[in-house]
């Protein structure tokens, strides 16, 4: 899901969450 990581990375939340998406 490269659009979600990528508005995570906007948000500035941790790099916890964005790994987790990914694995989604």
């Amino acid at each position: 899901m490269p659009a979600a990581v990528g508005v995570i990375e906007t948000l500035g939340f941790p790099a916890v969450l964005a790994a987790a998406d990914a694995m989604v």
